[in-house]
């Protein structure tokens, strides 16, 4: 791992995550990111929400697409959890969850797309390895039922994302 992205890496701390209602929304694709991004983005605002706007967190994690094929032709999911107060439906593709949150380790990468931020889960669980700590994972270590969250924010105009690991 290079040293800025190291350096970009801010203490594991163990948090709690609330139970929320969530909107839901999963895209398919070579850069899946994007396209739930903006799809949940749109929704929100058609719903007269905005992220960080009214205690709406936006969260983000990979999903089994389809199979390794098709991850090896580039083929990945990924899935987007906004919460949301009551009274609001799902709709145009979104569903409407209840996620139940829990006990997570948090770390907080300043400037994510500076730097090589997917090492930041590398980081998360060697961690783990001398924490002491058990990850709530299934499937022989993958983050499907309690999915590893990321969270990007803006705080005085610099980016950072939250990497959330679930515990036992």
């Amino acid at each position: 791992m290079d040293e800025k992205t190291l350096a970009s890496f801010g203490k594991i701390e163990i948090v709690e995550l609330p139970p929320m209602r969530v909107a839901s929304y999963k895209a398919t694709g070579n850069e899946p990111e994007i396209k739930s991004s903006e799809f949940i983005t749109k929704w929100l605002e058609k719903h007269g929400l905005g992220h960080g706007e009214n205690g709406v967190r936006d969260f983000g994690f990979d999903v089994n697409a389809h199979g390794e094929s098709d991850y090896e032709k580039g083929i990945r999911c990924y899935q987007k959890f906004a919460s949301i107060p009551e009274g609001i439906e799902g709709s145009d593709g979104v569903e409407v969850k209840r996620f139940s949150g829990g006990k997570f380790a948090k770390m907080v990468i300043t400037r994510p797309f500076e730097c090589e931020f997917t090492e930041g889960w590398n980081h998360m669980f060697a961690w783990l390895e001398k924490s002491g700590e058990k990850a709530r994972l299934t499937n022989g270590g993958s983050c499907e039922e309690t999915p590893c969250l990321e969270e990007i924010y803006n705080e005085n105009g610099i980016q950072y994302m939250a990497m959330y690991l679930p515990l036992l």
